[in-house]
């Protein structure tokens, strides 16, 4: 069986071929640039939605073409209630509160449109803009 990508792997995957082909060309603007960021939680139960998908796939198995409800879909992948309160608590402790959030549909991503300085401090980094070898520019961080 080949293993399935993850949303996260080949999100991953995109940036660094997109890095790779991308330089600076000059730090970020010095305005209060407000941007949206999607923050990924750990789904509690994927290996769970993992075996099932192909056991659905396999002609073989008993289960073959029941294919999941979204419901039964967002169960599996939402996070633990743990792991969105540490989130919550980590955005709170940096001066954002929780109705500035948006939930997707599983609550398995939270977006947020913050100046990116506040992202800055945030996740300690600088975010510069680059400029791809097409001519298209972006601002982001490299590392």
């Amino acid at each position: 069986m080949l293993p399935i990508i993850t949303p996260i792997v080949l999100l991953t995957l995109v940036f660094a071929l997109d890095v790779a082909f991308s330089s600076p060309v000059r730090p970020r603007t010095s305005y209060a640039v407000k941007d949206s960021h999607v923050i990924g939680l750990k789904q509690s139960q994927f290996d769970e939605l993992e075996r099932y998908l192909y056991e659905v796939s396999d002609p073989s198995h008993h289960r073959y073409g029941q294919h999941l409800t979204s419901a039964v879909v967002h169960e599996l992948v939402k996070p633990s209630d743990n792991a969105l309160e540490l989130v919550h608590d980590w955005l709170l402790d940096n001066g954002i509160e929780r109705h500035r959030l948006e939930y997707y549909s599983a609550k398995n991503w939270i977006k947020v449109t913050l100046p990116v300085q506040a992202v800055e401090g945030l996740l300690d980094t600088t975010y510069s803009v680059y400029k791809h070898e097409e001519g298209d520019y972006t601002v982001r961080t490299s590392n």
